[in-house]
């Protein structure tokens, strides 16, 4: 595998964030906190970003209980982002090109339930979760083929 690489996050426009590796940042900030501040995005204006802000409020609430899911399920994502006073700018730029990464629909077709989920898994649980690292070569004869050959073994 390759040393830990930033990840650029893209729209129909472009390049618009660059995640960085969250394990080389100093000083080391609470998960969340880090995602928002060493976060580079190349377009979106800090007002916009602010505007995301009243999320920290739903990430907070959603537990993943039952009773969580009972809140957030029937509305979608997009919908949520609008309650609460998410710019459109933001979440066109920010939030829409993670749940479509995340979770291969729109915001407006998923609810805030699973995208308050995905975003908890792969993105809050840790800050290091985000980091990531790449096959050097084809991932199905350095990683999948051995890995069968060691189970079949």
């Amino acid at each position: 595998l390759t040393g830990y690489a930033e990840q650029g996050q893209y729209s129909p426009r472009g390049l618009e964030a660059v995640w960085p590796v969250y394990r080389d940042r100093e000083p080391r900030l609470p998960t969340g906190l880090a995602q928002a501040l060493y976060t580079k995005f190349i377009n979106l204006p800090p007002l916009d970003r602010a505007s995301a802000l009243p999320l920290v409020l739903a990430f907070s609430d959603f537990d993943d209980s039952k009773e969580a899911w009972e809140r957030y399920d029937p509305v979608s994502f997009r919908d949520l982002c609008v309650k609460l006073g998410v710019s459109r700018r933001c979440y066109e730029e920010a939030f829409e090109p993670m749940i479509l990464t995340g979770l291969f629909a729109p915001g407006a077709e998923c609810s805030a339930a699973a995208a308050l989920g995905m975003a908890y898994f792969f993105v809050l649980r840790s800050q290091e979760s985000f980091d990531v690292r790449w096959c050097r070569g084809n991932i199905g004869e350095k990683i999948f083929r051995p890995w069968v050959e060691h189970l079949e073994g």
